[in-house]
């Protein structure tokens, strides 16, 4: 995509900036973006002039001001200052980039943050910590009794290399919408609640530990993110691993945060099943719960209440994507009906539905976890692309306005769905129904798939008049009557072939 300046932006420019301005940018750039570091790519990125320093600051609309930034980290950053946003996105960029599934280990990695042992001893109800670049700290010890007998326990400022994960009791990844939360509330607001770590010796005969972190993976992270150079921990001096789970699972039964269990669309879910899945997943244990293992175990007159509720999970956790842009077409509950062309039902069932798998899957939590976020991401880009290429558009002529109206029919888009769905199976080499699972396109294969997606949208099918002959007709009742128009549409070769550009149209396309 070429760079977009608006116009209202260039007038602002001072008068000599205005006429080579997208060449300046270009240059100042370097061939990154600016917020999350990674390439420009001119060809396939849409790319925007974003303000370091925000007008609403009184930020100047000048070339010293203005830094080329892709078109999707603009709309991220919004009115948040830049210092805030660019770390963050560098980090996710990074984790995307590694396939998005990191642990807290791997992605601090990513900020070259190796952590190494600490010693530890022990004195009367004190405790010393030394550190990797030989610092000793002295702490009170804290003991809290109850029916389970003594908890010892101190509190300690401690450097990001002093922490590792705590593989034993932590098995969920990264979420980096759950991070930007955090890290966008510790920049504004003291840490409320410390994280949490115990000590796994390293060997017998020495007093080298590792300072596990079960607890608080986000929060700390979020600190190195805002390049802190330490938190505040609370650290466990003699809690084992089942000790660690059992409190780490209380905590998280009381207090709504991010499940334990890497299964986290049941935070999507409804609390009776989010109790349900944790005692299920207790009773099998984490390793061998699934999707599909949950609906056989719950009784089976509730089977299909079960079933409802992950479906809707699954659909909610993408529609609240907070950088899923086809939801502006979607008219919410208590709006005016004329507000968007989509209504919730309409978006749900179909847009949606076309495009997940709907059955529930056998693979144990931590793998499906890892198939639905795929799934989720694949949805949540294509989609974009889909939006952006025909309801983004900053002045569209009279044939965009004819191809957005026809897009948003029940049957249409409905139709374009599930052809998107076949289009991603066949770049992905993905068989149905995981066709959206198991893979996740790189750059280069998303640039070949929007090209599929702009050849679909090119067919003149979406802007020929109705009346023009038969198959238009046919096409014209199959929209307004909310019919299969799959059949009408293929009568006039709009099929998979045509969209990968395996089949040509020819000028006979609309012949009787």
């Amino acid at each position: 995509m070429p760079i977009a300046i608006s116009t209202a932006l260039k007038k602002k420019l001072p008068e000599a900036e205005r006429a080579g301005i997208e060449t300046a940018l270009l240059d100042k750039s370097g061939g990154v973006c600016f917020l999350c570091g990674q390439k420009n790519i001119e060809a396939t990125e849409k790319l925007v002039a974003d303000h370091d320093v925000p007008e609403f600051e009184g930020g100047p609309t000048q070339l010293a001001n203005l830094n080329l930034v892709h078109d999707h980290c603009n709309s991220f950053k919004r009115n948040h200052p830049t210092v805030d946003v660019r770390p963050y996105l560098k980090l996710t960029e990074k984790i995307r980039a590694k396939g998005g599934f990191l642990k807290y280990d791997e992605a601090v990695s990513l900020l070259e943050i190796n952590p190494t042992p600490v010693d530890i001893v022990i004195k009367g109800k004190t405790v010393e910590i030394t550190t990797a670049d030989g610092i000793t700290q002295k702490h009170q010890i804290f003991t809290e009794s109850n029916k389970e007998g003594n908890h010892k326990f101190c509190f300690a400022e401690l450097p990001a290399n002093a922490i590792y994960n705590d593989d034993e009791c932590q098995p969920r990844t990264v979420k980096i919408n759950h991070l930007w939360q955090i890290y966008n509330d510790i920049n504004r607001n003291p840490l409320h609640e410390a994280p949490a770590c115990r000590l796994r010796k390293i060997d017998s005969s020495q007093q080298s530990y590792k300072l596990s972190l079960f607890d608080g993976q986000h929060k700390a992270l979020s600190f190195w993110v805002a390049n802190r150079k330490a938190v505040v921990v609370k650290i466990y001096l003699d809690l084992t691993k089942d000790q660690a789970v059992r409190l780490v699972n209380s905590v998280q039964s009381k207090i709504k945060k991010l499940p334990l269990s890497p299964f986290e669309l049941a935070s999507k879910m409804a609390e009776e099943w989010q109790e349900r899945v944790a005692k299920y997943e207790e009773h099998v244990g984490t390793f061998d719960a699934s999707e599909a293992g949950f609906l056989k175990w719950v009784e089976k007159d509730e089977r299909a209440r079960a079933k409802s509720a992950l479906e809707e999970a699954i659909l909610e956790d993408i529609a609240q994507d907070p950088n899923f842009n086809l939801t502006k077409l979607v008219s919410r509950a208590g709006g005016s009906p004329q507000s968007a062309p989509l209504t919730e039902a309409v978006f749900r069932n179909k847009v949606l539905k076309p495009l997940v798998h709907i059955p529930p899957l056998s693979e144990n939590f931590i793998e499906s976890q890892k198939c639905r976020e795929r799934e989720h991401n694949n949805v949540v880009k294509v989609l974009n692309i889909l939006y952006s290429k025909v309801f983004d558009i900053a002045q569209p002529s009279p044939q965009d306005e004819i191809r957005a109206k026809r897009l948003t029919y029940q049957s249409a888009i409905n139709f374009t769905a599930t052809t998107l769905r076949h289009l991603l199976g066949h770049r992905l080499v993905s068989s149905a129904p995981r066709e959206l699972l198991d893979k996740e396109p790189d750059t280069e294969l998303w640039t070949i798939i929007e090209n599929d997606i702009a050849r679909f949208l090119s067919h003149p099918v979406w802007t020929a008049p109705f009346e023009k002959n038969s198959k238009m007709k046919a096409i014209q009742d199959a929209l307004s009557k909310n019919q299969d128009i799959g059949k009408s549409f293929g009568a006039v070769g709009l099929k998979l072939g045509y969209i990968v550009g395996v089949d040509q149209l020819g000028k006979d396309w609309d012949a009787e």
